[in-house]
Order: structure tokens, then sequence, then C-alpha cells
């Protein structure tokens, strides 16, 4: 599997972690300032069309995107309509209850709808998420825990593959059908 994780942020470990574990690529797209919302306009983008051409350059089977911002959702889902890779959205907690987030709701609700999964949490998002017609997998702290070998034989730092086991249902299964 090549997958690769877009985040729209400066740093972000779970993301980090996440795509090691599954011998993926993490893509922290981020220009401008962080947490200025004087440039989010332009900084959107700017990172629209990187993300675009990070995702042509890797030509992943599976692409996760962190959210909030939804929008960074967006050349993923552009891409994944036109590529057929399917979609993880992991949804970090402040897309559901932060101010901020909250009048693009009907955006963050048909791009959950879209997704292959959205991460959450906990149970409580996962019924929000299910409730807006999306397939969730409970997923909670990710930790690093040493090294281990991937599907190729490479050996990588985080968490096996099985710690990122999530709960759909009442059945356990692995992210991007791996």
């Amino acid at each position: 599997m090549n997958c690769s994780f877009i985040t729209w942020y400066p740093y972000c470990r779970r993301s980090d972690t996440i795509a090691a574990a599954l011998g993926g690529h993490s893509h922290l797209i981020h220009y401008l300032g962080f947490r200025k919302p004087l440039h989010a306009p332009l900084k959107y983008v700017l990172q629209f069309f990187a993300t675009l051409r990070v995702l042509r350059r890797e030509s992943p089977n599976v692409v996760f995107v962190a959210v909030p911002p939804v929008f960074a959702a967006l050349p993923v889902l552009l891409f994944a309509t036109f590529s057929g890779v399917k979609l993880v959205v992991d949804a970090h907690t402040g897309i559901f209850d932060h101010a901020r987030w909250r009048f693009l709701l009907p955006l963050t609700r048909y791009v959950f709808r879209k997704a292959a999964s959205v991460i959450v949490t906990n149970e409580y998002l996962a019924d929000v998420v299910r409730g807006w017609g999306g397939k969730p997998v409970v997923i909670g702290t990710v930790r690093q825990t040493g090294s281990h070998r991937d599907c190729s034989g490479t050996i990588r730092r985080g968490p096996r593959p099985s710690a990122l086991r999530g709960r759909t249902g009442g059945s356990s299964q692995l992210l991007c059908g791996r």
C-alpha cells in the first residue's frame, strides 16, 4: 500500500506517526502564518495547489487528510474523485465543536459522507459522523511504540499497524483495507 498523509499545519505528530506506521509519507503543507485568520484565503489557495502537486507526484492508493480546516480535504477529495484513491479523514475534535468551524458544518458533512473512513477519537464523535452518513473509525491517542517491520520488511518507528485498528460497528478493521 502506498499512502500519503496531508496536513495543513506546520507540525503534527499524529499525522507523522500514523503515516510512518503504515509505511507512508506525511506531508505538512503550510504557508504564511499559523493561526492567522487574515492569511487564510491566500494560504488556503496556495496549500490547495501544493496538495494537488504532492498527490500527483506521490500517486498514493490511500490519502489521509487531517481536518480542520475542512478546506484541506477539498483538493484530496478532488484528487480521489478523478483518480479513484481512497480518502480517509482524520477528524480532530475542533472540526465538530470549535466556533471557528461551525459555519462550515454542511461542507464538513459532505466531505465525511464522501470519505472511505473518518477517524475520530471517541464513540460520541463516531455517532455524530454516522448520523451525517459517514463511516467512522475510532482511534484514540496514537503513541510511538518503538520500531517494527512493515509489510515490505522496512524497519519503521512508531506504532505497529495493529495499534491503528479502529472500531467500526462491533468489528475491528485496519484503515485503508490492509
